[in-house]
């Protein structure tokens, strides 16, 4: 619970000693410094005059007390989550090493460090709970047995050091940080969070609607460990209607379902149906992901694994056998391979989520949330790619796809030519 500094750390303090925080006379309007080829590459950036008024209401929600803010995938949240920080450091005249903005992991972290001159943003300002806690741990904590004592992630246990040096040093009004906001807080631990309400003194939260994520920490939990009372509901995401309709089908609560796809905001959007391919071998899938590529030359294209040892063993096949027809074809814009987890917060013209073989369509919440997480990452186009002898139940359930006209679908009876890597001097081999 988040009742360390539970009536003082949620307004600021106005004594004279430790405060930092000052509201300005004026309300900050938040600006955005990006240009054309930053525009390009990030199409989810757009300029706070160009937001809805909702999306505007919610980066300047007061501070009185924590903040969660829910929404599906592509309805801002992110970009709300770094605007909200450009105004509480303008509006509040916070210095940047008193606010955090906290992300799941170091690729998200890097990824989202090279977009935070458009914010007027510093890059010291993302990250991790891993770079939180080996800072605490550097600044903090003096034990050798603290020092000494990592996790199974590789940094400092919260149970045994950090939550009780913290509850030992409650006198302390001053806390580390004066704003701290959470991106996917549904992905942060109960220690984790609660770490990070006792070192700061408000905190933004935005999460994925519960309706659509795959954990058992729902948004009644979420909601208590901060200390809210509410939760700010973004109503509307951005997104084609080939890809919502069909996304949808991965969501298994009806009422949910039927919320996603009225909440799409689909006026500006057009995009081709998705695509599913089942390959008779793994050889034929990784044609296929290659004829993909090919024909989506100049998009950003991301390549989506189940796990990381299927991402990594493609991505060093991909460097060694197609690093020169690569180099020569799209060597400013190369598709990146990834998992779902890194994924998470990503967008990309271009999806292709291959290897799910013997888990499409199977009635498992994660991997119908890890699927439905896969395909919203898309903007234009939607390929799953799966391989091996086809199970008639599964069968089924793609061919009802098709059959609702929302997703184009391809069993692959015999082999097929591979006209892409002719003339390249490398050959196919297979993974």
């Amino acid at each position: 619970m988040f009742d360390f500094f539970n009536k003082i750390r949620l307004i600021f303090s106005k004594s004279t000693q430790g405060q930092t925080c000052v509201d300005t006379s004026e309300t900050y309007t938040p600006k955005l410094n990006a240009d054309k080829k930053k525009l390009s590459k990030y199409p989810w950036l757009r300029d706070y005059s160009e937001m809805t008024e909702l999306q505007k209401q919610a980066i300047g929600l007061p501070i009185d007390q924590n903040i969660l803010i829910s929404g599906f995938p592509r309805s801002g949240k992110k970009l709300i989550l770094f605007f909200r920080a450009q105004y509480l450091m303008n509006q509040y005249n916070i210095p940047p090493e008193r606010f955090a903005i906290i992300v799941a992991n170091s690729d998200l972290r890097d990824y989202v460090s090279s977009i935070l001159d458009a914010f007027m943003l510093p890059k010291t300002s993302v990250l991790t709970i891993k770079d939180l806690l080996d800072d605490y741990n550097r600044n903090h904590l003096k034990s050798e047995s603290c020092q000494t004592n990592l996790n199974v992630n590789g940094y400092v246990d919260l149970t045994v050091c950090v939550l009780p040096h913290l509850n030992q040093a409650r006198q302390d009004q001053n806390a580390i940080y004066d704003f701290v906001l959470i991106d996917e807080v549904q992905n942060v631990s109960h220690n984790d969070l609660k770490f990070l309400g006792m070192i700061s003194r408000h905190v933004t939260a935005c999460m994925a609607y519960e309706g659509i994520n795959d954990l058992d920490r729902g948004t009644a939990e979420i909601m208590q460990q901060l200390g809210t009372s509410d939760v700010f509901e973004l109503r509307a995401h951005f997104t084609c209607h080939e890809i919502a309709n069909f996304a949808a089908q991965f969501i298994n609560v009806s009422n949910d379902r039927d919320k996603y796809i009225s909440q799409s905001n689909t006026q500006s959007a057009s995009c081709d149906v998705p695509s599913i391919f089942y390959a008779l071998n793994r050889e034929q899938e990784v044609i296929r992901i290659m004829e993909i590529i090919d024909k989506s030359y100049g998009q950003r294209i991301g390549i989506i694994f189940p796990t990381v040892n299927k991402a990594n063993e493609f991505r060093q096949w991909f460097r060694k056998v197609c690093l020169n027809w690569l180099t020569n074809y799209n060597k400013n814009n190369p598709p990146e391979i990834m998992t779902y987890d890194e994924a998470d917060g990503r967008e990309f013209d271009v999806v292709i989520m291959a290897s799910l073989r013997e888990v499409l369509f199977e009635k498992i919440v994660d991997v119908e949330h890890r699927i439905f997480s896969g395909i919203t990452r898309a903007l234009k186009n939607v390929y799953i790619i799966s391989w091996g002898k086809v199970d008639s139940s599964s069968l089924s359930n793609i061919l009802a796809l098709r059959t609702k006209g929302l997703a184009k679908v391809e069993v692959q009876r015999r082999k097929k030519s591979r006209p892409f890597l002719q003339g390249d001097g490398t050959g196919l081999k297979k993974v």
